[in-house]
């Protein structure tokens, strides 16, 4: 009745990959191994309570108020000081600015940097709902580059980036979203080099890098180069997804264009969820709940490993992360892990099919899951009926 009235392009947007998948198994009886959610026990209840409650009492008039557009002052002065003390990120207060996540930035940084017909590179695979904020309101190409053990693939990103000019290169370095891979020194180097050679931007997106299980990842790229890179950050992974503050460090000439593109977004970010934040940062608390998540983290990942050498065909194979959320399985070519899936919930588990994850030419013998949301007794029962599918379903195709 309505479409009518839709603009053009509202009438061709389609959901994320992954919300097609979470609303298929949606009142399912399935293990959700999909959602790419933290775990409900990282949440730090009693100390953002206590937090929480003294900030009201102390400035609970600024925290319920209208606020500015970039972000409070206290709080991108944190966010530098810890960008520079801990990742050596060379970043001043009027560099950054305070999304409504950092799934907004993604989005503001698409209006801002792209028009229709610009090429952007990403990573085969790469993070579904960045693909989807940069075509939200432009008609992007994209050029694939192929991940493996190192990250990205450098050699064929230069040949990429000589025949084309992309607008910036999007990347996942650290415990890659979805396959789990951190992107090595050497490559951040040369990719940032090849930024240089080719005039084009880096946008990094970072929201995993505190999530090491074992030595600590490179620095993130912008610690190499601020001219070339635009950083985006979140609380998401190491506060809580709900408060929805994440941040973009970025030559102050962009942040005052994206300013002006967030104003009639939504003027600002929550100013209760921003002093909340700033309160977080300044406690000292988020480094002491940092390790609690990783410890949590690893265990979880470790029992995933465990159960998939323990259950699945020979013909699988999968990442071993050293941090983040997140393992990519690859099965043989004779696999759709879009038809599968069906199978899956069919027997009591979900997962995000690859594809998803491809700006183009999609892989349908890959799936993403996640360690991270389930108790452990119920990720071993996930994994096992993962495998028992595939199984079954080669069996019958035989």
């Amino acid at each position: 009745m309505y479409e009518r009235h839709l603009a053009g392009r509202a009438r061709e947007l389609e959901p994320v990959g992954i919300r097609k998948v979470v609303d298929m198994i949606d009142g399912e009886d399935a293990i959700p191994l999909a959602a790419g959610w933290p775990n409900p026990e990282s949440f730090p209840l009693e100390d953002m309570s206590e937090l929480i409650q003294g900030s009201l009492e102390e400035r609970g008039d600024e925290m319920l108020q209208y606020g500015v557009t970039q972000g409070v002052e206290r709080l991108r002065e944190q966010i530098a000081h810890r960008l520079g003390s801990k990742f050596n990120v060379d970043a001043r207060a009027g560099e950054v600015m305070i999304t409504s996540g950092s799934q907004q930035g993604l989005y503001l940084l698409s209006r801002a940097l792209l028009e229709d017909g610009d090429t952007v590179v990403a990573g085969a695979p790469t993070y579904a709902a960045a693909l989807s904020a940069f075509e939200s309101l432009n008609r992007t190409e994209y050029s694939n580059v192929p991940i493996d053990e190192d990250g990205l693939d450098i050699d064929r990103l230069e040949a990429v980036v000589e025949d084309e000019s992309p607008a910036f290169v999007y990347t996942v370095p650290t415990y890659q979203n979805p396959t789990g891979i951190t992107m090595s020194e050497s490559r951040r180097e040369r990719l940032v080099e090849l930024a240089h050679e080719h005039d084009f931007l880096i946008v990094e997106d970072n929201p995993y890098s505190e999530l090491s299980f074992e030595t600590a990842p490179p620095d993130p790229i912008s610690s190499i180069d601020r001219e070339r890179t635009i950083y985006l950050g979140t609380f998401s992974k190491v506060l809580a997804p709900g408060f929805r503050v994440g941040w973009i460090v970025a030559p102050e000439e962009i942040i005052e264009t994206l300013e002006l593109l967030k104003q009639p977004n939504d003027l600002h970010t929550s100013s209760f969820s921003q002093y909340a934040a700033a309160d977080y940062l300044q406690s000292g608390v988020i480094d002491e709940q940092i390790e609690r998540i990783s410890d949590l983290y690893v265990e979880k990942r470790d029992i995933a490993l465990r159960s998939l050498a323990d259950t699945m065909p020979e013909y699988v194979d999968w990442t071993r992360p050293g941090g983040g959320m997140f393992l990519w399985l690859t099965l043989p070519d004779r696999f759709d892990t879009e038809a599968l899936l069906a199978e899956a919930v069919d027997n009591g588990v979900a997962y995000i099919p690859g594809h998803a994850f491809y700006a183009t030419d999609p892989q349908y013998n890959t799936i993403r899951i996640n360690y991270t949301y389930v108790d452990d007794d119920t990720l071993r029962e996930g994994i096992e009926l993962l495998a028992q599918t595939i199984r079954q379903h080669d069996f019958e195709d035989a």
